[in-house]
């Protein structure tokens, strides 16, 4: 395996990573939507909630499609051939899924368990779905959804690694 190819496992990995943080931006941005009327300043207050959302989904599209082009400029000529036994494209794309998929899902555990806590302690019996005092169920869905996103995307790593190279055996190299 090439090293520009290494590299460009890992860029695109990188851009998988903002995918999913667009995706949820988005998600919190339509939770609790806006109407999109009134002054030009509430106006213009309510259009910025989708500038961080669209720009991750602008950098994760951009850096996908890119990928390969981006990383023969990163590695110099020539392109240095990496020979591990038994570790090809599939297994590059296995891993960085497995590495992104478990990122997310560690960096929000500990978050889910202090929001699972508070939910099971403090709550008890209280309507999670009202949201007194500012807490509800959806505040709590904010560290749940990554972090089960994160497991389901790890878990899955073999299977998309597979997938990922054998669309990319398909595909001609980008520009």
């Amino acid at each position: 395996m090439r090293l520009s190819l290494l590299v460009t496992v890992m860029l695109r990995m990188f851009a998988f990573s903002w995918l999913v943080d667009a995706l949820f931006s988005f998600s919190r941005t339509f939770a609790f939507p806006v109407p999109l009327y009134g002054t030009s300043s509430e106006f213009m207050a309510n259009l910025a909630r989708f500038v961080a959302p669209g720009a991750y989904l602008l950098m994760a599209t951009v850096a996908w499609i890119y990928a390969a082009g981006i990383a023969r400029k990163i590695v110099a000529e020539p392109d240095p051939e990496i020979r591990v036994a038994g570790f090809g494209v599939e297994n590059a794309y296995a891993l960085g899924f497995l590495a992104v998929g478990l990122w997310l899902c560690l960096s929000h555990l500990g978050s889910l368990v202090n929001w699972l806590h508070y939910l099971v302690v403090e709550k008890a019996g209280d309507d999670l779905l009202t949201g007194q005092h500012g807490v509800s169920i959806y505040d709590f869905s904010l560290s749940a959804v990554p972090c089960i996103a994160g497991g389901a995307i790890a878990l899955m790593a073999p299977h998309l690694g597979r997938k990922m190279a054998a669309a990319s055996a398909k595909r001609p190299p980008n520009p």
